[in-house]
């Protein structure tokens, strides 16, 4: 029996709406390259030492990392929003002092 993922495990294999590829495409990704999810049945069936362990270590990682990228992402544009948001309240401040001495 073959493991199907849904569309969050595989998201290349799934047609995208208005694209005008044939599923066909699904088909060749399947027999050149196993999902996450096959290579887990598989690793399952081979023993926890030898073959589970390893490919659970490789999707950890990969979520680790992409994670940390997401954070990193994330913390970068809290930061330039951040600058953004006190250079706005900086001139603010100086066409209110500009305004004032001008009176």
């Amino acid at each position: 029996r073959k493991l199907q993922g849904g569309p969050e495990l595989r998201p290349n294999d799934y047609k995208k709406q208005g694209d005008a590829e044939p599923k066909k495409q699904s088909k060749d990704t399947e027999t050149k390259e196993p999902s996450v999810l096959e290579d887990l049945a598989v690793a399952a069936r081979g023993g926890m030492e030898t073959f589970l362990r390893p490919a659970l270590h490789r999707v950890y990682m990969t979520r680790a990392s992409n994670y940390k990228d997401a954070l990193a992402s994330f913390i970068k544009g809290y930061h330039e929003g951040v600058q953004q948001v006190m250079q706005s309240i900086e001139e603010s401040d100086e066409s209110s002092d500009n305004s004032r001495k001008t009176t």
